[in-house]
């Protein structure tokens, strides 16, 4: 029988390493974008059901994979069905599937589907803690693989520090992730977001100081065009960033810069240039190719003290600025016209955006 699966791209040297740890590793792998994050995880699968030593294997339902949407679920079981020679039985679940299958079983009683996804990860995490994966005819998992790690933020974090916690002498793990992609934040309350930046990485090096594996993914294979790899010698800076907001700033500068330089706008710094554009009563246009280009443009300008107007196509459409005050005000994924109304009601719209209009704006634009 002829296998019409493509073939695989080959390991680089620092994702067989992530690769050909032993089942019982405890791994933390730092990724940034285009480092080939799912394809290690997929082989890294593999290697776990039967890529290695007989020691080192494990039978697919002795491991547990978490990620955090169906369509993250169906991409790694694709990724698995085209590049996993073994790894075809492991199943990926979301926190909240697995969440929720876990209750069923230990509390078959309580209708938890009636509850929220939130409650129901909470009760999860307290159903571990009182020793329910003891209670499963499995029983706990042998192997815990999380991508995508930087967004494991307020319930679902914990969760999963329950979990390590309380098996933390029998059970491996790979954890994947990078720090500069986190998307999750609007999850937790503003006050708590910069304490969540990095905090369950610093917990997995704070709970296995002596064990833990880190290893790093720092090729790109998507940096193909000059702009991309001119900002890859900061993802290290963008990695590390904290709350500091003057590092921030310096970071921001410091890209800047570099991009401005390949724009091929060296002269919007001479001075005598500036000097006619100030001076110059005739009006005189920049075209940029785009509005990345325009807005680095824009702030040049600025710097430099010379008035400037920022124009558009008119095909153009643009989502109006009251809209950021009005999300500024709401954590919510889903807003109500109820909750709207009071929302707008605290904004300062531009003169004639009357309430209903806005309303309709809103569902248009966002």
């Amino acid at each position: 029988m002829i296998d019409s699966r493509p073939a695989a791209p080959p390991l680089t040297d620092e994702q067989r390493a992530v690769v050909e740890q032993p089942w019982d590793a405890r791994l933390l792998v730092m990724a940034g974008a285009g480092a080939g994050k799912t394809h290690t995880v997929v082989r890294r699968l593999d290697h776990l059901v039967g890529g290695g030593d007989p020691d080192d294997t494990l039978g697919a339902g002795e491991i547990l994979v978490l990620s955090f949407s169906r369509a993250a679920v169906r991409d790694l079981t694709d990724r698995i069905a085209r590049h996993g020679e073994r790894a075809n039985r492991v199943r990926a679940r979301t926190f909240d599937a697995w969440a929720l299958d876990l209750l069923l079983r230990t509390y078959p009683d309580t209708d938890w589907r009636a509850e929220s996804f939130d409650d129901r990860i909470r009760a999860a995490a307290k159903a571990i803690a009182a020793g329910a994966l003891e209670a499963t005819e499995e029983g706990p998992p042998a192997h815990v693989v999380i991508d995508e790690a930087q967004d494991l933020v307020g319930d679902r974090r914990n969760l999963v520090e329950t979990l390590l916690d309380k098996h933390q002498e029998e059970l491996g793990f790979t954890i994947v992730g990078d720090s500069a992609q986190g998307i999750y934040g609007f999850q937790v309350r503003p006050e708590n977001r910069a304490a969540e930046n990095g905090w369950f990485f610093d917990w997995l090096r704070g709970s296995y100081p002596d064990d833990l594996v880190e290893l790093a993914l720092t090729a790109n294979f998507r940096a193909r065009t000059t702009d991309s790899r001119t900002a890859l010698p900061l993802t290290g800076r963008i990695q590390r960033l904290g709350p500091d907001a003057a590092e921030a700033e310096r970071l921001y500068r410091d890209l800047s810069e570099r991009t401005f330089d390949l724009l091929g706008f060296h002269s919007l710094d001479d001075e005598l240039l500036l000097l006619a554009l100030r001076e110059n009563s005739t009006p005189t246009a920049i075209l940029t190719r785009d509005n990345r280009q325009a807005l680095m443009v824009s702030e040049r300008l600025r710097g430099h003290g010379v008035p400037h107007t920022l124009k558009h196509k008119l095909e153009d459409r643009f989502a109006p600025g009251w809209i950021a005050g009005l999300l500024a005000r709401t954590d919510a994924g889903v807003l109500a016209k109820s909750r709207f109304d009071t929302l707008f009601g605290e904004l300062h719209p531009p003169a004639g955006v009357d309430l209903e209009e806005a309303w309709r704006g809103l569902l248009r634009d966002a």
